[in-house]
């Protein structure tokens, strides 16, 4: 399957562990012992530094009067034992995940292979067989990666953000706010760089889709360029195409990199606060100097959770660019739907073309999940072209000013009912919405009579599925006057009998789409009406015998 292209953003976790909660089954208990070992082992980590200032503030005192040795040997020996026992949780929780996470790796393989021998020979025609090898390999040894990775760090890093702010609160409270504060300012100092860096982003996206325009038009016109002598043309401009993506490559790079020093930066910004509020406090004897020393432990422990915050930051801006940048080129072809317009932004309208195709490879894996009558779909099968057939139009404008995907079986041409997803330039007169849509449109007479007799026969049943499907609504912009003459005039499915379209839909609004995980999103949103799809296809497939 064309998988569009790929980037490093991060998945979102809690989608990623409903994908595989099926296969994680098996394996509850043990990952639960995990769990605990992991939650343990943070906990004692967090004590720690309490009973280190125990120990300092007894050395502290007896460099007058004489140091409590047994004192000090004791909570030594407390302290040893609490890291060795930390240590040796953590390594349990490892040990466990790691035989977790292989044997989900295995029980995976087994299905895909499964899978693959039930799979007809029209997906092995469009799917590559590297496309495929990866997904068995390279993909569930990520997943693997993944998993065994974020599970315990996420364990942690909660366990530890809350843990050590509570015992801050517990020590010191004039100290904990110093440390709380000193990592909002570097927090304010992080999100201003990201802020600086989001338009060189926007600029990688745009001089790549010039990039790739040039590239796609030389490979195209090789022939007209070699006989008319353009070699040179056309490497000069490559080269002035190139430099630009490379300026802004690096400066977004640069200042997308930032990001984790400074994250650094707020957690020793936080231990020099900490150390000097400690030193005014003790001179006044408002606390011990074994105070300072847990907290400058804490501080540390406090940091750490929310450096792991600011390493999926930078991730996220190439994808809201990338979202941006296909509005821009719908907005500014409905103002300029011109072909000369359009062969001058040609490459503009390949890069946001790439994009919104990677996105449909996303959103059809995404649907795959809850729905397998879609499954070995290509995105070809699923979108359309932008160039308009004004042959019998009032209209002559020649391009479409919309992006859309119908994903349904067996493709778009199929007949079948879908998933619609639909966005549309400001202004724009298609729908006038960016939309979501679920069901079938302009249907043949034989078609809609066995969508109405099913209808009518399983009145409830139909009228159930409608109120249950969400903030969804039934389009009855398709209604005739008067119902079909084939059924009853007082039967209780009268105005759904008067539809010619069966269409659930849902208005969006750019925030939605612009957002964060929006294949997903809109996935979750696609689920609520599965039910009424399945309806829909089931009178069609009676239909089509």
């Amino acid at each position: 399957m064309n998988r569009g292209p790929q980037d490093n953003k991060v998945k979102d976790f809690k989608k990623s562990i409903k994908q595989i909660l099926k296969y994680c089954r098996p394996f509850l208990l043990i990952s639960i012992i995990a769990i605990i070992c992991s939650l343990i082992s943070s906990i004692f980590s967090i004590i720690g530094p309490d009973k280190v200032k125990e120990i300092t503030n007894i050395i502290a005192e007896g460099l007058i009067t004489g140091i409590d040795l047994e004192k000090v040997k004791t909570l030594s020996i407390i302290l040893m034992i609490i890291y060795i026992t930390s240590a040796v949780l953590n390594y349990v929780e490892h040990y466990i995940m790691a035989i977790v996470i292989n044997k989900l790796s295995r029980s995976i393989r087994k299905d895909i292979s499964k899978k693959i021998n039930k799979m007809p020979l029209k997906f092995f025609d469009k799917t590559s067989s590297g496309d495929i090898l990866s997904r068995v390999t390279n993909d569930v040894d990520t997943l693997s990666q993944s998993l065994n990775q974020s599970i315990s760090e996420l364990i942690s890093a909660i366990t530890l953000l809350i843990g050590s702010t509570i015992m801050m609160f517990v020590t010191n409270d004039i100290m904990a706010i110093t440390a709380i504060i000193s990592s909002i300012i570097g927090f304010i100092l992080m999100f201003t760089i990201v802020l600086k860096s989001q338009k060189y982003f926007e600029k990688v996206q745009k001089e790549l889709g010039n990039l790739n325009g040039h590239i796609e038009e030389v490979y195209s016109g090789h022939n007209v360029i070699v006989s008319y002598n353009g070699k040179e043309e056309v490497t000069k401009k490559f080269d002035e195409i190139n430099d630009k993506l490379y300026s802004n490559v690096r400066k977004s790079q640069f200042l997308s990199g930032l990001i984790h020093p400074i994250m650094g930066f707020i957690g020793n910004f936080g231990y020099v606060s900490v150390c000097i509020m400690g030193a005014i406090l003790t001179m006044k004897g408002n606390i011990s100097f074994g105070v300072i020393v847990a907290f400058m432990m804490y501080v540390r422990l406090f940091s750490q959770p929310l450096t792991m915050i600011g390493q999926g930051i930078s991730s996220l801006q190439s994808c809201a660019a990338a979202g941006e940048r296909v509005f821009e080129f719908l907005d500014a072809l409905q103002q300029n739907n011109t072909k000369s317009w359009f062969d001058e932004n040609k490459s503009w309208y390949l890069e946001v073309k790439n994009y919104f195709d990677g996105f449909v490879s996303e959103l059809i894996e995404r649907i795959e999940d809850f729905d397998d009558s879609i499954f070995g779909l290509n995105v070809s099968d699923c979108t359309y072209r932008i160039y308009r057939d004004i042959r019998f139009s009032k209209n002559k404008t020649p391009y479409k000013t919309h992006f859309c995907a119908y994903i349904c079986p067996k493709g778009k041409k199929s007949g079948f009912g879908g998933y619609y997803f639909h966005i549309e330039a400001e202004g724009g007169n298609y729908i006038g919405a960016n939309l979501l849509g679920t069901g079938v449109v302009c249907m043949p007479n034989p078609i809609i009579q066995s969508i109405r007799e099913d209808v009518y026969s399983l009145y409830k049943e139909f009228e159930d599925i409608v109120t249950h499907s969400g903030d969804f609504h039934l389009d009855m912009s398709s209604k005739m006057k008067i119902g079909p003459k084939n059924f009853p005039k007082d039967c209780q499915a009268r105005e759904y009998l008067k539809l010619r379209d069966f269409l659930l839909s849902k208005n969006i609004d750019r925030d939605f789409v612009l957002a964060d995980n929006l294949a997903e999103r809109l996935a979750k949103e696609f689920e609520k009406t599965k039910c009424f799809n399945d309806f829909i296809n089931r009178a069609i497939a009676a239909g089509k015998e």
